[in-house]
């Protein structure tokens, strides 16, 4: 039995220290709680809105949309890469919220107290403990304790406001532009399980599985209101998911210490295994190609077998220095397969409650690095990647997310300076910098390390895993943080094709050099021609082309979109700013010409039905945008 090694906590008065000064900063939103541990009053008023805190000087070079930048902090990172997050929307999980005007559904967060006691709800609503997007980005599943499984749709999709936007670009109506991410009332609210919602599983066909405490599965298809099949077990059904190559199957982990490999179009288990040691299964998961299942136990064990049969294979068991004499538990909370890599380099990503989250090489079930700084003692918080495998984002029960990158190496190591020797060595610059690096990397020619600076080597290690952990974080709810998730890239793309979303009509799209650069000698070699006007149209034609193909397929990998939820029911949207508010880019209607620099134009100039042959053809009136992508399909 391979065994994960950790090093001790930090000290919880750090945490405490930065939890105090977030609130002192947004004071007016401070949360209270009673004696008997329930939200009280004031808290119930004030868990719908936005926490954010301000910089009023920084306000994204005078964005349209007006939404304030939500103050993020950062460990060991000095490069920040979401240090443009603003608050977009806030989604209603119940009649409570609808009702009332301080949780309504729009990108205007209330920042103020409120002081009207009528508009706290009765009661809080219900936790919300899962969030999960559909694969081809159109949906979103939320499920928690009010047994009610919601499903959103993203704003514009394959809906008639999409063909209404497109007629009125068309006749020149001004199209209202916003930042919100999904329609504000659920596509569907799937009623039917009788206890708390705990895990939710999206197929590649928009199947979507449930599970709940009542010890029951659910299949539900987001073309159908009703349930299709019920999966019974003999308990607590935690954790759930479908076998990534053939969604006929799905696993799942039960408090009765079983994993259950089901076959959907039979209604029955295909193959199940009972756990070693009597384990009560927390966790399940698959590896990108499906051939080996993982199962993570309540004592911090992780369980591999293979997924013909479920036959057992080998298992890990996590470890941490400080309670190696303890009997707390370090339970799995969540296992997902990190995306993108190739075979023979697959890795995992296991969430635990000792607060950290480890990469584990699945080749050798190594550690590959372990993200600190979240606090999860106790709830059932999981972490997951980015749908590009770049970032990991995981909620915390001291009302933060915590996002961080898992390729750091350009960060330098002088940012964290604690410790005597890095203090030393950054007096020195650069020469100090690269002696750091030698020290950590630096190896003889038979894969021995060397012995430059001792002393400084004393830490290499020290210092590599610290950048690895470097994070960034912000307060986004005035309870516990049980979940946030990144949306897929072609959720923002969907986003984007509305062309009624204010940040990504202002992003600056690059456009593909070698394209432009092939259409400069045409144009020169076309200017002794007679056609000259009908050959350069053709060209300018080809062009636009081009640019709404740049378009269709850009990623935006500046804009990310942030979903979170909190222990009384709150869904929170945030957005990474990307748009460029302060470029006078020239349109149809400038009378004198700019060049745009860099071969990169703003998304917003992609679309214009003008006819203005004294404006170059790359540049298009901002209304216009969605008429060229016509109705989505």
């Amino acid at each position: 039995m391979n065994k994960l090694g950790t090093k001790k906590d930090r000290n919880k008065s750090t945490a405490g220290g930065v939890s105090e000064s977030i609130a002192s900063e947004d004071s007016d939103a401070s949360s209270v709680s009673t004696a008997e541990g329930r939200p009280s009053v004031e808290s119930q008023k004030s868990h719908g809105r936005s926490v954010i805190t301000t910089v009023s000087s920084r306000n994204v070079g005078a964005a349209p949309h007006g939404q304030p930048i939500v103050k993020t902090r950062s460990k060991i990172k000095p490069n920040k890469v979401f240090s443009r997050m603003i608050f977009a929307q806030t989604l209603a999980t119940s009649q409570n919220d609808e009702a009332n005007g301080d949780y309504v559904n729009n990108s205007n967060p209330v920042t103020s107290a409120v002081d009207d006691d009528s508009l706290a709800p009765e009661e809080p609503a219900g936790a919300v403990w899962v969030l999960k997007f559909s694969k081809d980005g159109r949906y979103l599943a939320s499920g928690g304790q009010d047994c009610v499984l919601r499903v959103w749709q993203v704003i514009g999709d394959d809906s008639h406001d999409s063909q209404q936007t497109e007629d009125e670009t068309t006749k020149g109506v001004p199209v209202e532009e916003s930042i919100k991410v999904f329609e504000d009332s659920p596509v569907h609210e799937y009623e039917g399980h009788q206890a708390d919602i705990l895990d939710i599983s999206w197929s590649k066909n928009n199947f979507l599985l449930s599970s709940s405490m009542d010890k029951t599965v659910r299949l539900w298809h987001i073309t159908r209101k009703e349930c299709l099949c019920v999966f019974q077990h003999l308990d607590v059904v935690t954790s759930i998911t479908f076998h990534p190559r053939d969604d006929r199957f799905f696993l799942s982990g039960s408090l009765d210490c079983k994993l259950r490999l089901w076959n959907i179009p039979e209604k029955k288990v295909a193959y199940w295994n009972e756990v070693p040691d009597s384990n009560m299964v927390t966790a399940v998961g698959f590896t990108q190609d499906g051939k080996i299942a993982v199962a993570g136990s309540y004592i911090g064990s992780c369980f591999f077998y293979e997924t013909e049969g479920l036959k057992y294979n080998t298992q890990i068991t996590l470890d941490s220095n400080k309670s190696r004499n303890s009997k707390k538990t370090r339970k799995i909370t969540g296992i997902e397969s990190m995306p993108g890599m190739p075979p023979g380099e697959e890795k995992l990503l296991i969430t635990s409650n000792d607060s950290r989250i480890r990469l584990i090489n699945l080749k050798d079930k190594g550690l590959v690095a372990k993200y600190k700084g979240l606090e999860n003692p106790s709830m059932q918080i999981r972490a997951t990647f980015s749908d590009d495998g770049r970032q990991i984002i995981c909620g915390s029960e001291d009302k933060n997310i915590f996002l961080w990158e898992t390729e750091q190496a350009g960060f330098s190591p002088f940012h964290y300076l604690q410790d005597s020797r890095y203090k030393t060595a950054a007096t020195l610059g650069h020469f100090g910098e690269h002696l750091v690096q030698t020290a950590v990397n630096s190896t003889h020619h038979n894969g021995q390390p060397t012995r430059v600076s001792g002393w400084l080597k004393r830490g290499g290690e020290k210092v590599k895993e610290k950048l690895k952990g470097g994070y960034e974080y912000f307060e986004g709810h005035h309870q516990v943080v049980t979940a946030a998730i990144f949306a897929p890239t072609r959720t923002r793309q969907l986003v984007a094709r509305t062309g009624r979303d204010t940040i990504y009509n202002n992003t600056v799209i690059p456009d593909e050099p070698s394209k432009l650069a092939a259409t400069e000698p045409n144009l020169n070699r076309s200017a002794s021609n007679a056609s000259n006007l009908a050959t350069q149209a053709e060209l300018e034609a080809e062009e636009n082309e081009q640019a709404r193909k740049n378009a269709l397929n850009y990623t935006y990998p500046n804009g990310q979109i942030i979903v979170s939820a909190d222990n009384v029911g709150v869904i929170k949207v945030w957005r990474v700013d990307c748009g460029d508010y302060a470029s006078n880019h020239i349109t149809p209607t400038n009378t004198k010409q700019e060049h745009v620099v860099g071969n990169s134009v703003p998304l917003q100039q992609y679309a214009s039905n003008s006819t203005d042959n004294t404006v170059k053809s790359t540049t298009f009136s901002k209304r216009g945008f969605s008429s060229i992508f016509g109705k989505h399909k």
